[in-house]
C-alpha cells in the first residue's frame, strides 16, 4: 500500500498529460529495486489509478483494465531488466556491487521499453506516435534519474556524516 500511495501521489502531482519529468517512473524504479516482485501489486494500483485519474475522463472498467494491463507489463519489464542487468553483471540479491552505470542501463532501457509499451497500449490521439514516444521516453528517463540522483546525494551525505 505504501508503494501504491507514493505512486498515486506522484501521479497526482503531474499537471500535464505528458510531463517532461515523469516522477512516477522514478518511484516505480525505486520500488522495483528495493522490493523486486513484491512491488508489483503496489505499482499496478498506483500506476493504474494515477493514469486513470490523470486522463480527466470518467473512470470506467475497460479504461481501468487497460491501465492495469499497462502497469503490470511496465513493472514486469522493469523487474526483468533489473534481473537481467544484475545477472549479467554478477550482482547478488543484496545488490552488492550495484553501481551507477548499472542503474543507468536499466533506466535507459526501461524508458524506451515503457514509452513503446505506453504508445502501443494507451495511445494519445492528440499527439503523433513519434512525438509521444520521444516525450514519454524523455520524461521517464528524467524522472527516474531525478530520483536516482537524489538517492545518491542522500547516501553520500549519510556516509560523510556517519
Amino acid at each position: 500500500m505504501i508503494i501504491a500511495t507514493m505512486l498515486l501521489a506522484t501521479f497526482m502531482a503531474q499537471q500535464h498529460a505528458i510531463p517532461l519529468v515523469f516522477l512516477p517512473a522514478g518511484m516505480q524504479l525505486l520500488a522495483c529495486f528495493v522490493y523486486g516482485l513484491r512491488a508489483l501489486p503496489g505499482c499496478i494500483i498506483g500506476i493504474a489509478l494515477g493514469s486513470a485519474l490523470l486522463a480527466h475522463h470518467p473512470i470506467q472498467i475497460d479504461t481501468l483494465t487497460e491501465q492495469a494491463a499497462y502497469a503490470t507489463l511496465s513493472t514486469l519489464s522493469l523487474i526483468g531488466l533489473i534481473h537481467a542487468v544484475c545477472h549479467t553483471s554478477h550482482i547478488n540479491e543484496e545488490l552488492s556491487g550495484l553501481g551507477y552505470r548499472h542503474i543507468l542501463i536499466v533506466v535507459v532501457l526501461q524508458a524506451l521499453a515503457d514509452a513503446l509499451l505506453r504508445a502501443a497500449l494507451l495511445p494519445a490521439p492528440e499527439y503523433n506516435t513519434g512525438f509521444q514516444l520521444v516525450v514519454q521516453a524523455t520524461g521517464n528517463l528524467l524522472g527516474s534519474m531525478a530520483v536516482v540522483l537524489s538517492l545518491f546525494v542522500l547516501a553520500t551525505l549519510h556516509r560523510k556524516l556517519a
